[in-house]
């Protein structure tokens, strides 16, 4: 599975931590500079497109049926960097909860982790049983991201092994 994070999550991510203008900026430039990896290729060599690109989806999200209504011809798909099959994919609200992490803990975070249960993590995206597909896919997930989970006490854990009530922290492995 490609990693990719496009505008449209970027922008989310900036909506769901409550930027100013001025920190969006900011936050775009450091994902850009710093997570090239993640972008989808035809932002990779531009800054400016991929800034421009999540303003527009900012907009988008602020007021979708004035922009529908000036921009009536534009492909809503190729407009906002989305693919539909990344939308239909069965975890996806998990996946992007993880990229959503990432980008928080290394650049706008006071923390260098996040702390969450599973259990509330798990109900939080609908899940009430921990499947082994889900836990799977919640690991791989988390290697992707470069994430590592940690009980209490930083005493590194295995996701799929901790009980749902369990405490865990997420942080951002380390480049060592």
């Amino acid at each position: 599975m490609e990693v990719c994070l496009t505008p449209l999550e970027m922008a989310c991510i900036e909506e769901s931590i409550g930027l100013a203008i001025k920190d969006t900026y900011a936050l775009e430039r450091l994902v850009w500079t710093f997570e090239k990896n993640l972008l989808p290729e035809i932002y990779r060599d531009n800054l400016k497109n991929w800034m421009l690109a999540v303003h527009f989806c900012g907009a988008y999200l602020h007021d979708r049926a004035a922009l529908a209504s000036e921009f009536p011809l534009i492909n809503e798909q190729s407009l906002l960097g989305t693919n539909q099959a990344l939308f239909e994919m069965e975890f996806y609200e998990l996946e992007f909860y993880l990229k959503r992490m990432r980008i928080v803990i290394l650049y706008h975070g006071k923390q260098d982790y996040i702390r969450v249960k599973l259990k509330t993590l798990l109900r939080a995206y609908g899940y009430r049983r921990r499947s082994a597909k889900l836990m799977t896919f919640l690991k791989q997930g988390m290697e992707r991201y470069g994430l590592v989970s940690f009980l209490r006490g930083n005493q590194r854990c295995d996701i799929k092994e901790i009980r749902l009530d369990d405490m865990i922290s997420f942080r951002v492995k380390s480049e060592k």
